[in-house]
């Protein structure tokens, strides 16, 4: 879907790098293909015909309701355009073992009546069919305005599993009437932290995947959808650009992003996947008459800790935080086996150079209000050497699909300092948004560091339960 043009708080960039970082050494991802058809802008489903190898069933986002069939490469093989339907939010395509196919329109959010259409038709032989058989739909409803982007067909019944945008868990649905439409049936929740994009069962009914943004979960064994779906499932981080469709093949997972870049992942490969999970606690940020220097000891400040993102351990009680009319102060002391990195003045591009060993960012929110980080006036604060080794600030503005919108370099409404391993920042009351936590007395804050391996190591005085879209970290500071 176009995340950009209706959701402003969506990914932080910087987890979506964590994530790809970290699955480079598990995960072997192989390109498959690009959809190079230049109608086809936006792909936002996808499902692997039965009946023709080799063939995969795809569709925009919104437009034009038009029906692509495209070969393991993204080469066009047909496209066809659907006669009597509308296309105001494709998100999901699925194939029955009759050889039907099933599009789900996703509307819940835009009618006031909360449902969606399915749209019904037979499977066409791409390579000889020019024109499509009779098309049907059915109306669908669930629950009031959830985001359906996921949909897979099993054993007579399509199930649907809903987008999260609050860190809350997924809610799976059942179609009952496949003629008539009507209400679907609430299943439950599903075990995992991730906004839904995509969904598909093997042809055995023994594999079960939903994609999320930066993350695949595969659930495995012999019982229903029902159980495969309250199951805990193998989760396989990824980084392969905003994966929207995915599609069995056999063993095999092939997925396609908002790039219309098209992915293998072999059995061999996403079978290792793992899965961390992470909680805390809300905190309340003190306010000090005098703002804390650099002279003074750490120990004068409130207490934080540093978490590894990876085993979840608590590793060291290195930071500090306070509140005063100066601003919000935070210190830190870094690891000595951490040396500070360098930071260029240019802006980043690749992953590589978003994530450069010793850095340190602050993620800030300054209405305190979202889990997620994309506001107006939320911003990434990064720090580094500069060349001659003195403290260098970036303030970096990002948009959902992990590209600076604002760039700025040293602004004025950032102080760091550094004496030897310590480093202390304060963000000025003039900080972009940040006037507001007078008013609303709550930050969502979060700070990180970046280790030798481009791990992060995250200092923290709250946690959100861990998601693959939002933060890995993330915290609401409350100030007295």
């Amino acid at each position: 879907m176009r995340v950009f043009d209706r959701y402003s708080n969506i990914l932080i960039a910087l987890a979506i790098c964590f994530i790809g970082c970290q699955a480079s050494e598990k995960w072997n991802i192989e390109p498959s293909g690009h959809l190079s058809d230049p109608e086809l802008t936006e792909s936002s489903g996808l499902a692997s015909s039965r009946q023709f190898q080799g063939v995969f069933w795809t569709h925009n986002d919104d437009g034009s309701p038009r029906l692509f069939a495209v070969d393991r490469h993204g080469e066009l093989i047909r496209s066809y355009l659907l006669p009597g339907a509308s296309n105001r939010d494709w998100e999901s395509i699925a194939l029955d073992d009759e050889g039907n196919l099933y599009m789900l329109d996703n509307t819940s959010r835009l009618r006031s009546d909360y449902t969606s259409m399915i749209y019904i038709l037979e499977e066409p032989d791409p390579f000889r069919q020019e024109k499509l058989g009779p098309l049907r739909g059915i109306e669908i409803w669930t629950e009031r305005g959830v985001d359906l982007e996921a949909m897979f067909f099993s054993k007579d019944r399509l199930y649907l599993v809903t987008k999260p945008w609050d860190a809350s868990q997924p809610r799976a649905y059942r179609v009952e009437n496949l003629i008539d439409g009507g209400p679907a049936t609430f299943l439950g929740t599903v075990d995992v932290s991730a906004m839904i994009t995509g969904a598909d069962i093997s042809e055995s009914g023994k594999l079960l995947a939903l994609s999320s943004y930066r993350a695949v979960f595969i659930f495995t064994g012999e019982g229903e959808p029902e159980e495969l779906l309250r199951s805990t499932p193998l989760v396989c981080p990824l980084n392969a650009g905003q994966i929207e469709g995915i599609s069995w093949v056999d063993e095999d997972l092939f997925l396609t992003n908002e790039q219309r870049d098209l992915f293998r992942v072999p059995r061999k490969s996403w079978e290792r996947g793992v899965a961390p999970f992470f909680r805390a606690l809300k905190v309340r940020v003190p306010y000090v008459e005098t703002p804390p220097d650099i002279h003074q000891p750490l120990e004068g400040w409130f207490k934080g800790e540093w978490i590894s993102a990876i085993e979840g351990t608590s590793l060291y009680e290195f930071g500090r935080l306070a509140w005063s009319s100066e601003g919000l102060h935070v210190g830190i002391q870094l690891p000595e086996d951490l040396p500070f990195g360098a930071l260029s003045r240019e802006k980043p591009h690749t992953l590589e150079e978003w994530f450069s060993p010793g850095l340190v960012y602050l993620l800030i929110n300054p209405d305190g209000t979202r889990p997620l980080v994309f506001g107006a006036y939320d911003r990434c604060v990064v720090l580094g050497e500069s060349t001659y080794g003195e403290i260098f600030t970036q303030s970096r503005q990002l948009n959902p699909a992990t590209v600076i919108e604002a760039f700025e370099n040293e602004p004025d409404w950032i102080k760091a300092e550094r004496q030897g391993s310590r480093l202390f920042i304060t963000l000025r009351p003039e900080t972009p948004g940040l006037s507001g936590l007078s008013q609303a007395r709550q930050l969502g804050f979060n700070l990180m560091y970046i280790g030798k391996q481009r791990e992060i190591v995250s200092w923290t005085p709250l946690m959100m339960r861990f998601s693959w879209d939002s933060p890995s970290f993330w915290g609401l500071l409350e100030t007295n």
